[in-house]
């Protein structure tokens, strides 16, 4: 799965994939293997080379805040399929819903 993750304003590619329990994922292109498990609502066990992280995240109006050991960061989420058929919506609101349409007395295929 690829997504986009504007985190704290900059904004990062990053594609998520589970091989056989563990999470690989690349980061703007550069590699990166994971165990991830949620602990409880909210809150992930995430072990990266050794060292132990815990994510604690909470919604933030229309974002997540995402709170590691004293350190607190603001992301937002973005499925490109999902901003695929917004960005389609919004062209079609901006340029007046235009499509093709045959003239009176003419068919598709006389175009």
């Amino acid at each position: 799965m690829k997504i986009e993750i504007a985190l704290d304003g900059q904004n990062h590619q990053v594609e998520l994939a589970r091989v056989g329990g563990r999470l690989r994922c690349a980061i703007d292109g550069v590699p990166l293997e994971a165990d991830a498990v949620q602990i409880a609502p909210g809150i992930y066990s995430i072990l990266i080379d050794g060292e132990s992280l815990e994510v604690r995240v909470e919604l933030d109006g229309g974002a997540l805040r995402l709170t590691v050991a004293d350190r607190e960061w603001r992301a937002k989420i973005r499925d490109p399929r999902e901003w695929d058929a917004i960005e389609v919506a919004r062209r079609k609101l901006r340029d007046g819903n235009r499509f093709p349409r045959p003239c009176r007395g003419k068919s598709f295929e006389s175009w």
